[in-house]
């Protein structure tokens, strides 16, 4: 079941005043009087229900997901979480990052299936059959096997999911941005809000440079990957699409390796990088690249002089940037900074 969610909402579910202070200090502050000087904000929303009706066709699931990735543990990355759905012997995964303990950003594409063409919604997967996993660095359900020193992840239930409305009929790479809301606190041993990612604002500096943390697939190993990886990305400008509706501007764009990519499993992952405060933010989401399973099939098919048969182009992974919906975030899971409070609300549907 799909609802529309009015403006005018009661927030999904709100950080305490402390725990937004705590985050404020962590990310944005350069010493306690920065504190006093901003602030915080929360969003006192009230919810409004529409029901929505799909339009329900044959659709074709985007894995754009990393391959040629080295494995490392839970608390190289606590933030990273792996989303998995299942039903009837279905089973599909997502990468998010942790930006609360109770709120994972990731791909809106996750949850709802496009023709991208049309832009017309084909397929919405129900948030009651998806489940977070936390806390460690190796999946359950791994067909792999798992490296000695990461640890087995925890699970919890999704409340809810909450996406921009302008991505069910805006294009596919655009707005595919979704806020995770689980039924439990993601807690382990000593957990603190000193786990979660950061999240960049709209004027903040962002590096040429990132890390990618994810528990994607990878077909140069024939398995289904379910441990924690990282690669290293570059960014590049992004390619000109045709028709960009006005006033978007929410793509961040890196470079692609035939060695080391994006694979099936790591949708959603979050673009990361480290401030010289130490601290990991959060500048975007994997939303689209070159399927690494084709890549893949280029390297291995070669001719009689051992030169690859089929020639690939990369053109490079896309990412949503999340300085274009620091505004969303605010609303829907509470995160708010003083530039966020006064603008206009977003529509967003509630899954």
């Amino acid at each position: 079941m799909v609802l529309f969610v009015d403006e005018t909402a009661e927030l999904l579910s709100r950080l305490t005043t402390e725990e937004v202070e705590r985050l404020w200090m962590r990310c944005r502050a350069d010493n306690m009087n920065d504190y006093h000087v901003r602030k915080y904000t929360f969003c006192y929303l009230n919810l409004y229900f529409k029901k929505f009706t799909p339009m329900i066709t044959i659709f074709h699931i985007i894995a754009r997901f990393l391959m040629g990735g080295i494995n490392v543990k839970q608390i190289e990355a606590p933030f990273s979480v792996h989303l998995q759905y299942s039903k009837n012997g279905m089973q599909l995964g997502c990468s998010g990052t942790m930006i609360s303990d109770r709120h994972v950003l990731t791909a809106a594409h996750c949850f709802i299936q496009k023709d991208c063409e049309q832009r017309t919604v084909t397929q919405i997967l129900s948030s009651k059959r998806w489940k977070v996993y936390y806390g460690g660095g190796c999946l359950p359900f791994s067909k792999d096997v798992c490296s000695d020193f990461q640890q087995m992840a925890r699970s919890v239930n999704i409340k809810n999911i909450a996406i921009p409305a302008d991505y069910l009929t805006g294009p596919c790479l655009h707005n595919d941005i979704a806020i995770v809301t689980v039924k439990l606190k993601m807690v382990r041993f000593c957990f603190t809000l000193d786990d979660v990612a950061c999240i960049t604002q709209p004027h903040d500096f962002i590096p040429n440079t990132f890390t990618l943390y994810a528990r994607g697939s990878d077909p140069t190993r024939m398995k289904k990957t379910t441990a924690l990886a990282t690669i290293n990305v570059t960014r590049i400008d992004c390619v000109l699409e045709d028709q960009v509706p006005d006033r978007i501007d929410d793509q961040l764009c890196t470079s692609e390796l035939q060695e080391t990519n994006m694979c099936s499993g790591d949708s959603g992952a979050g673009l990361m990088f480290k401030t010289k405060r130490g601290a990991w933010n959060i500048a975007g989401i994997a939303s689209a690249g070159t399927d690494c399973r084709i890549i893949n099939m280029a390297i291995n098919t070669k001719d009689a002089t051992d030169e690859p048969i089929v020639d690939i182009s990369l053109d490079g992974s896309v990412f949503i940037d999340v300085r274009a919906h620091s505004q969303f975030i605010c609303q829907y899971a509470g995160i708010c900074f003083d530039e966020s409070e006064n603008q206009p609300k977003i529509k967003a549907i509630l899954l």
